[in-house]
């Protein structure tokens, strides 16, 4: 009996032994994928040290890189619709970069470069975006709820139907934004500058709907 016991906890020590080291393995070659050929759809890359890395124009489609350290890497132009980027370090380069419907909650962009981003319906909640460019962002329907985008650059930049509920906003740049539909309730702005910024029907920091023709400031 005795006997018995001791061979399966052997048995399942090295089961457990062996599916570890293979799963350490996947997520190595992943990451040697990605360096190679910049392409990466769908990989495990949670956690990957990618600092500094070029990664332009790189394919990382529904990648999963939650926590990954991306601090420094080039990232203009690449592809990463869908992908999930919960607490990575993303104090990157990522103008033009296409991260539509990614999940963003919590990730680390503080000063980037998202010039002409794609993060239409991008959840951003709890991110840090303090500084950031987002000069003619697209963040059409964008969850945005508590995220941090003091100093900001929004100039240019679609936020229709964007919820920025309790959004931190002071001394950002929304010259000529698009917040047209955009729930603002607990905003903080400010400091802000909306010169020519599109506010009909956009929820105001205290509730009120603005009036159609709402430019630069939210009409009763």
């Amino acid at each position: 009996m005795k006997k018995s016991v001791r061979l399966t906890v052997f048995v399942l020590a090295a089961f457990l032994l062996i599916f570890s080291g293979s799963s350490g393995a996947f997520f190595g070659a992943d990451v040697s994928q990605l360096l190679r050929t910049k392409r990466c759809i769908y990989c495990d890359l949670i956690r990957a040290n990618l600092v500094g890395a070029d990664l332009r124009g790189a394919r990382l489609d529904g990648a999963n890189l939650a926590g990954a350290n991306l601090e420094g890497a080039r990232l203009e132009g690449a592809n990463m619709r869908g992908a999930h980027l919960e607490g990575a370090n993303l104090r990157a380069k990522l103008g033009g970069a296409n991260l539509e419907v990614a999940d963003l909650t919590n990730a680390n962009l503080e000063g980037d470069d998202l010039t002409n981003a794609n993060l239409r319906g991008a959840r951003l909640g709890g991110a840090n975006l303090a500084g950031a460019n987002l000069e003619g962002a697209r963040l059409g329907a964008a969850n945005l709820t508590g995220t941090k985008l003091g100093g900001a650059n929004l100039a240019g930049a679609d936020l229709t139907n964007a919820h920025l509920i309790v959004a931190d906003l002071t001394n950002a740049d929304l010259t000529g934004a698009d917040l047209r539909g955009a729930l603002l309730a607990g905003a903080k702005l400010g400091g802000a500058n909306l010169a020519g910024a599109r506010l009909t029907k956009a929820t105001w920091i205290d509730g009120r709907i603005c009036a159609a023709g709402s430019v630069g400031e939210c009409l009763e």
